[in-house]
């Protein structure tokens, strides 16, 4: 959709990106942000980031390289 939207400004279709973006996108639904599920990805995260170079030898034995 973004390149369209730039190729109707570029092509001249639509004078500027506000009248691209106003003509072809359409919202269906809005999300509010769950600040609690933020949260707890948030430190899942965190232990990934420790995780993941001690894992690193064991993947890449496991992946055969």
């Amino acid at each position: 959709l973004g390149a369209a939207i730039i190729a109707g400004v570029g092509s001249g279709v639509f004078s500027g990106y506000a009248s691209a973006v106003e003509a072809m996108v359409k919202l269906e639904r809005t999300f509010t942000p769950d600040m609690a599920r933020h949260r707890r990805y948030t430190e899942w995260f965190g232990k990934y980031q420790q995780l993941a170079p001690l894992m690193q030898d064991y993947l890449r034995d496991l992946a055969g390289g």
